[in-house]
């Protein structure tokens, strides 16, 4: 179906509707066939006009601001346009078009980063306490006639803090009468951007154990990484001993390494990938760990993509072997604080995200004070519930030094 031509999601909504009893069904079915559409890639947020759609849906062909003064004008115009608004299938496939074109941008602007983190459903809205393990090990030999070792959640926590992100778009009815719904497309791809740009950032600043701004944290109420209640600092996160930090293991498992000075080269990448070799669990058994992505500073793209994409070692000049050549993914993010600092591990295995609820994008149709008072006839919101933690300091290495 070829959405560019006037008419065409009229009469898809007629379809539709000529089939279904109720506008519930109505909006499910209309819902599912846009976002068919939209995945298909046959219609696009910016082949509609919007301005259009809703002169064909709200006003029955005539412009809004006619159709209001039909309706009496002023206030009583706003109100008929909003009740006519509510009953018709604008909402719905408003919503459906921006929530794509919204959620596409978000994705984009996530990027890379999103990967850097495994996700957990959280039960609270603020702060919650994510359980876990006591350690990595518990597989022991079981005497005769003796039970198994056992394990249980909730011996280990990590403190995990979330909050509720978002923006609204309230279109007013000077806007509908001034054919200003063509700002949808901008919105919907700013407010995407935006978000997930936040997100990236939050998990970035949380990797580096800084304050998280979208929190509004300073270095003294930070908590990044909060182990079985204890505030665990940037200092003793990264370390070269951990034996004597409250709430770990009291384990050493160095997690830094200086070898590169505002450099990355393969000696460096040696010492910081032999660090894994050293990790133990709280009860000193090795832990297996296999590093999978690379996160550098934009200045060390380049000799990042060398390092892991060369087939010779890019920095000597005896043409051996690059062992690195194709082991890990090359990522960097321009959140990231220093051009220096590198990052190499299972990032998964380490950094947790936890979701109160996913991003979604919403519609509301104005009630009538909103109408009456500020001429609201209806407002979209993209938002998201969520935040970062380190669940552990084992599985991520930092390289690199001023």
């Amino acid at each position: 179906m070829n959405f560019n031509k006037k008419g065409k999601l009229k009469n898809l909504v007629e379809s539709i509707e000529s089939k279904v009893d109720n506008t519930y069904q109505r909006d499910m079915l209309l819902e599912e066939a846009m976002t068919a559409e939209l995945e298909a890639g046959s219609i696009t947020i910016d082949n509609i006009d919007f301005n259009t759609l809703a002169s064909e849906l709200v006003s029955e062909g005539a412009k809004l601001s006619d159709f209001a003064l039909g309706c009496g004008g002023a206030d009583a115009g706003i109100k008929a346009v909003k009740e006519a608004m509510g009953a018709s299938a604008f909402p719905i496939l408003t919503k459906t078009v921006v929530g794509f074109a919204t959620i596409k941008a978000y994705d984009t602007a996530v990027g890379d980063v999103g990967d850097l983190v495994s996700e957990v459903t959280t039960r609270s809205t603020s702060q919650d306490s994510i359980p876990g393990f006591t350690n990595a090990g518990g597989f022991e030999k079981r005497e005769e006639g003796m039970r198994y070792e056992e394990k249980h959640f909730g011996e280990k926590r990590t403190a995990l803090t979330i909050s509720d992100f978002g923006v609204t778009f309230a279109l007013t009815a000077e806007a509908l009468y001034e054919n200003r719904m063509s700002l949808l497309p901008e919105w919907a791809r700013r407010s995407g951007a935006k978000g997930g740009s936040q997100r990236a950032k939050m998990i970035i600043q949380t990797l580096e154990m800084l304050p998280r701004s979208a929190f509004g944290e300073t270095t003294s109420n930070l908590r990044n990484h909060v182990a079985n209640t204890n505030i665990i600092s940037i200092g003793n996160h990264y370390n070269t001993d951990h034996s004597a930090v409250t709430g770990l293991d009291a384990q050493t498992n160095a997690n830094v390494d200086t070898t590169d000075s505002s450099d990355l080269s393969t000696d460096g990448m040696s010492a910081v990938a032999d660090l894994f070799t050293d990790m133990v669990d709280e009860k000193g058994d090795e832990i297996d760990i296999k590093p999978t992505i690379l996160l550098v500073p934009g200045l060390l793209l380049p000799k990042a993509w060398q390092l892991l994409r060369s087939a010779q070692e890019f920095d000597t000049a005896n043409n051996a072997k690059n062992f690195y050549s194709g082991l890990y993914k090359p990522i960097s993010s321009v959140f990231l604080n220093t051009k220096y600092y590198y990052y190499l591990g299972d990032f998964k295995s380490q950094l947790l995200w936890g979701w109160t609820f996913k991003p979604t994008v919403d519609m509301h149709v104005a009630g009538s004070d909103e109408a009456f008072m500020n001429k609201v006839v209806f407002r979209i919101k993209f938002a998201y519930h969520g935040g970062c933690t380190h669940s552990n300091y084992v599985y991520v290495v930092r390289g690199g030094s001023a």
